[in-house]
């Protein structure tokens, strides 16, 4: 089973295809808004040459992607939109189904045990932020200046993940005990969707990007909260 791997969700994008349990290729970048161009262009490398490869003899057709995984958001709205496309069409090319989750769950995947309980899930969402703290099914979506005020009365967490980039998180304080995890340091993107995947996440025909609020440029297709 031959998965190909697309998050464009993050302010890191990344690519990956796996087969089984193995890592075939893995790919990553800083996001600079331009995915379009990006992912394009890498896709192409991965797929005539790490897929075509296996083809058993040159008679037969190349052997082909049987699933695709695709990280639905919320997300910047452009980068989202973009990955969530490329799955689409591909699915459509390739006549295969497409897994998804969405950021939250991708995120909590990424965390380590050690800190399963003491780390909270970030996302931005405008001018406010989306928290999802340990053991509680809620989304708290809050404004930013509030975040610090928020954070304190949840004694128990020590760490934020989030998809704030580095350079704008002084535009949000945190309580002085509570610290920065940094995505890309933790789990890669294939090992995070490997375990992702054990937990058979529904296949769909298609997705729909999921957001936090309505983008400003067009109407939201899908939100994850109100």
């Amino acid at each position: 089973m031959k998965t190909l791997i697309i998050n464009t969700a993050l302010p890191q994008t990344e690519i990956a295809l796996i087969e089984g349990d193995e890592i075939i290729f893995a790919d990553a970048w800083t996001s600079n808004y331009d995915e379009a161009q990006q992912i394009l262009n890498r896709l192409e490398k991965i797929i005539p040459k790490k897929i075509a490869q296996n083809a058993k003899t040159t008679a037969e057709k190349p052997a082909s992607i049987d699933e695709i995984f695709v990280v639905e958001g919320p997300g910047a709205f452009t980068g989202l939109r973009v990955g969530v496309t490329v799955a689409n069409t591909l699915a459509f090319v390739y006549g295969v189904k497409i897994r998804s989750c969405d950021t939250f769950t991708y995120l909590l995947h990424k965390i380590p045990q050690s800190h399963a309980e003491s780390t909270a899930i970030m996302l931005c969402a405008g001018r406010q932020v989306a928290l999802s703290i340990p053991l509680d099914k809620k989304i708290h979506k809050i404004e930013k200046d509030e975040l610090k005020t928020f954070l304190a009365h949840h004694k128990k967490i020590c760490y934020i993940i989030s998809d704030v980039r580095k350079e704008n998180r002084k535009d949000y304080p945190l309580p002085k005990d509570i610290k920065w995890i940094e995505a890309q340091a933790l789990s890669t993107c294939a090992k995070t969707v490997l375990s992702i995947l054990k937990t058979n996440p529904p296949q769909h025909k298609q997705v729909k990007p999921k957001y936090l609020a309505p983008p400003h440029i067009t109407k939201s297709k899908k939100q994850i909260c109100a």
